[in-house]
């Protein structure tokens, strides 16, 4: 089965709603991303604004060539995005009913950062969990969207992982935060692990991008000529160089 996976990079929808592909993978999501998530909330509606202006990592399973099937996928919103169309970021919602300390971090951690990257909407297909299937889907879709980060020239990102499904064991690999501040999420009821990562684990993400060096090189990627903000995005190659020196100095400073 897991030679038969394909990533999407879907960015920026909102400015390519013309196109199949992109009408095709939201979708998918619709339906997916749903079912996902009322298995923690009936009441939980899953898409919305943000899912138009948002960059979208999805993993297919193609082992059906005509019924290709949405196995897991991830969303990163950008600051930059929100602001320019007056969206929240999902953290500027959900950090108002966290204890005031960790209100209080968050502040320090948006005071140095003009763009803040939220990294959130984590899905896996039951049929597709590790211990179901063998496959460490989320290694691959933290992979690609961490990668993705450093092409868009940022090494920073926030979340909340559902501690109810351990969502935080694949996180915290990714970069360094405080620990252990759990709070009671208001749309998802279960208690979630707040992520701050001020810096990512470049060591992590070059052993990561060598191991799904493949995988990613196959990757579909859908994005717009241009964008209404201002930005660039690196090629995967000039990405992996930079990791790669980064790398080393976070060596050498240890």
């Amino acid at each position: 089965m897991g030679q038969n996976l394909r990533l999407v990079i879907l960015d920026y929808p909102k400015l390519m709603l013309d196109q199949d592909a992109v009408r095709r993978a939201f979708a998918d999501m619709i339906v997916v991303k749903q079912k996902n998530f009322a298995r923690t909330s009936e009441s939980y509606v899953s898409m919305g604004p943000l899912d138009m202006i948002s960059t979208h990592f999805l993993i297919y399973d193609q082992t059906q060539v005509y019924e290709p099937r949405l196995a897991g996928g991830f969303r990163c919103c950008w600051g930059n995005r929100t602001r320019y169309h007056k969206l929240s970021l999902p953290i500027e919602e959900y950090i108002t009913y966290a204890p005031i300390e960790y209100r209080k971090k968050f502040e320090e951690f948006r005071s140095t950062r003009p763009v803040i990257v939220d990294g959130n909407a984590w899905f896996v297909d039951p049929e597709y969990t590790y211990s179901k299937s063998g496959l460490r889907l989320s290694e691959l879709i933290y992979t690609a969207f961490v990668q993705f980060i450093v092409r868009k020239g940022f090494d920073h990102y926030v979340g909340a992982a559902n501690e109810k499904y351990k969502a935080s064991r694949w996180a915290m690999p990714t970069g360094y935060t405080r620990d252990g501040m759990i709070f009671a999420h208001p749309k998802v009821p279960d208690p979630h692990k707040l992520l701050l990562f001020e810096h990512l684990n470049y060591e992590w993400l070059y052993d990561c991008s060598m191991k799904y060096a493949e995988f990613i090189s196959q990757r579909v990627e859908v994005k717009p000529e241009t964008y209404p903000t201002p930005e660039t995005t690196m090629s995967v190659e000039d990405a992996v160089e930079l990791i790669q020196a980064r790398k080393r100095s976070d060596s050498i400073a240890a």
